[in-house]
């Protein structure tokens, strides 16, 4: 949700411009959120640039260092920073070099939804809107292929509609396919992967209650720290309606 903040702070500053994205967008430092333990945050927001048809935005989000004992210290630490992308429309995506991913790419057998239902219930912690992804056609040399149903879920009970600048689960779900691609690949590799960086993100709208999309993504990068992917999500009439390139993520051992 950091990337959401990022796209509220810039809409108070530009409220008449749409949100397009993100650029250099880094995961700094956890900002760990004990339960019943309120956290204090600082955003700051500020205009890089107004050029015609496009405005750029640097946002850092910030919060008091943490002592062992769980106190906040009077130290500060800068846990997420990015630039948003703001214009006056939403114009339609550029084609995106490597997709599709073709289905003879492929050399893993699929998921269905009941299996991959299963690992997130038994080799994950996350639970309702969180488990993003229905399916996966499978994984080649780089690359994976699977499916997800959007669904809005209110943040609060009794409250109406959420009302996101754009589809935060969806991107969720790009980082969930670079995990899972591990797990096709490596059935026994127990280690996952969080994320750390996002070279550029772009979106055309936002999703619908109960869409069902596409999700492709491929390796663009891969050392012993971590793994850089480039992925889009396309929906049933071919549109591509988010796209994402160096969405970097690094290896997690509990």
């Amino acid at each position: 949700m950091a990337v959401e903040t990022f796209f509220e702070a810039a809409r108070f500053l530009h409220p008449y411009l749409q949100v397009r994205g993100a650029r250099q967008v880094a995961y700094r430092d956890l900002l760990d959120c004990p339960e019943d333990q309120p956290r204090v945050a600082r955003i700051h927001c500020r205009t890089m640039n107004s050029d015609p048809g496009e405005v750029l935005c640097q946002v850092t989000i910030s919060s008091p260092l943490i002592s062992p004992g769980g106190r906040e210290l009077d130290r500060w630490s800068t846990n997420f920073a990015g630039q948003v992308i703001l214009g006056g429309s939403l114009p339609p995506l550029s084609p995106f070099a490597g997709f599709p991913v073709q289905p003879e790419e492929l050399d893993t057998r699929p998921m269905d939804p009941a299996e991959v239902a299963e690992y997130y219930e038994n080799r994950t912690s996350m639970r309702g809107r969180y488990r993003v992804l229905e399916s996966l056609e499978g994984s080649g040399p780089g690359c994976i292929r699977g499916a997800a149903i959007y669904r809005e879920i209110r943040d609060f009970t009794g409250e109406g509609p959420n009302h996101y600048q754009f589809s935060p689960y969806l991107l969720e779900a790009f980082l969930h396919l670079a995990n899972f691609y591990i797990v096709m690949r490596d059935e026994d590799e127990e280690r996952r992967m969080i994320p750390a960086a996002i070279g550029e993100l772009l979106f055309t709208r936002r999703c619908r209650e109960g869409e069902r999309l596409t999700l492709e993504a491929r390796l663009q990068n891969e050392n012993p720290e971590s793994n850089i992917w480039a992925a889009r999500a396309v929906d049933d009439s071919g549109t591509t309606i988010m796209q994402a390139t160096g969405l970097q993520l690094r290896w997690f051992v509990e």
